[in-house]
């Protein structure tokens, strides 16, 4: 049934709907309905809770949020506001800060003025990007995100080239080697505790065990970025009426913007800015309170709460800035306390682009699930 419904739809419509779950969209109409019909028809919609750690890979900029999704429905197919998004972490770190991703203790009066020193930093040993060294690293970061008990790990792909050009930069192979090293990391980890879980299941001559290890997934930050900001007007939610419009024109899936590069359609690279501008829409309704609607151009229903931590980062965020955004934030880093905070926030990018994924990745699920729903009805 699946089958005949999609061959039933042109292409523009298959892209469209490609588009809406975060899939491929390139291709001919064979290609795009193949990724489809392997993604969708055989999904089965999660009934419980989840908690999404989303990385945006770095080295002394890594960024990542953690988001609970409360139990999803299809009520976003109707007039229903939809329950909000619970950010509970939102944090920038420095990785060669020595204590960047160990529990730390409140910060002391001499910290503040060592942190408002005008010296500059002491320079970083080149062995600090040794493949012994960054292991040791990828293995606290991976505790480190684990330690939040998520049931999704997302971990932004990083790029080997910048701006299409020919060189790649040392920058660019650092932060590579990173992200494998935390792969690897992750993997072994999963390895280990379904070990640990099995034997304790056999020991135990039972079926109980330990919790699930979380899943582990890739995402493209240009497919983020491709999603978020675009067309206004451009629904991003699947409905019922999602393919009933009379024209689908595509202008959002168009190849160049989603890999950052001009296009002969005329459409403009995504900067930095627009990301940050997207999540200050989020922000913007309630002035960084701690809640925020997304109502801005082509960001409908995007409903989130800050708790702790989380709502300081939110409140400087939403504030307006106090110097540019290419210089050091005031985040005193891996100890999650803001100093001056709404005054300079420093750079917002890593920030908005860990959330844009995690908020990207269950508009996305939410979406295959209206799809497959749709698919067999």
């Amino acid at each position: 049934m699946s089958s005949k419904l999609l061959a039933s739809l042109k292409l523009s419509q298959l892209k469209h709907a490609a588009f809406l779950t975060g899939l491929p969209s390139a291709g001919t109409k064979a290609d795009v309905t193949a990724v489809l019909e392997s993604n969708i028809s055989t999904r089965t919609p999660v009934q419980t809770s989840t908690r999404i750690v989303s990385v945006d890979m770095g080295i002394r900029n890594l960024a990542y949020c953690v988001l609970d999704v409360p139990t999803p429905s299809l009520s976003h197919a109707s007039s229903t506001k939809p329950s909000p998004l619970k950010v509970l972490e939102w944090k920038r770190i420095d990785l060669l800060h020595p204590s960047a991703i160990e529990p730390q203790k409140p910060p002391t009066s001499s910290d503040t003025q060592v942190k408002h020193s005008t010296k500059k930093p002491a320079p970083i040993p080149a062995s600090a990007f040794t493949p012994s060294n960054l292991s040791h690293t990828a293995l606290s970061l991976s505790r480190t995100l684990l330690s939040h008990a998520p049931t999704t790990i997302l971990i932004e792909r990083q790029r080997f080239r910048s701006g299409g050009g020919p060189a790649i930069q040392e920058w660019t192979v650092r932060v590579n080697m990173l992200e494998a090293m935390l792969w690897a990391c992750l993997t072994t980890l999963r390895q280990t505790s379904s070990l640990d879980r099995t034997l304790s299941r056999t020991e135990a001559g039972s079926g109980a065990g330990a919790g699930e290890f979380p899943a582990v997934f890739e995402v493209l930050p240009a497919r983020v970025a491709g999603f978020w900001v675009g067309e206004p007007g451009v629904s991003l939610r699947m409905t019922a009426e999602t393919f009933t419009s009379p024209s689908l024109e595509g202008r959002r899936i168009d190849p160049g913007a989603l890999t950052g590069v001009s296009s002969s359609s005329g459409r403009k690279r995504v900067q930095k800015k627009d990301k940050v501008a997207v999540v200050r829409s989020w922000l913007d309704e309630n002035k960084g309170n701690g809640k925020g609607n997304g109502n801005g151009d082509g960001n409908p229903d995007v409903s989130l709460v800050f708790s702790g931590e989380a709502a300081k980062i939110a409140k400087a965020f939403a504030a307006p800035n106090g110097r540019s955004s290419s210089s050091r934030g005031t985040i005193e880093e891996g100890k999650g306390v803001m100093e001056e905070s709404e005054e300079r926030m420093g750079k917002r990018d890593d920030l908005a682009d860990c959330l844009l994924q995690a908020v990207a990745w269950v508009r996305w699920g939410e979406n295959r699930d209206m799809l497959a729903m749709l698919l067999r009805s």
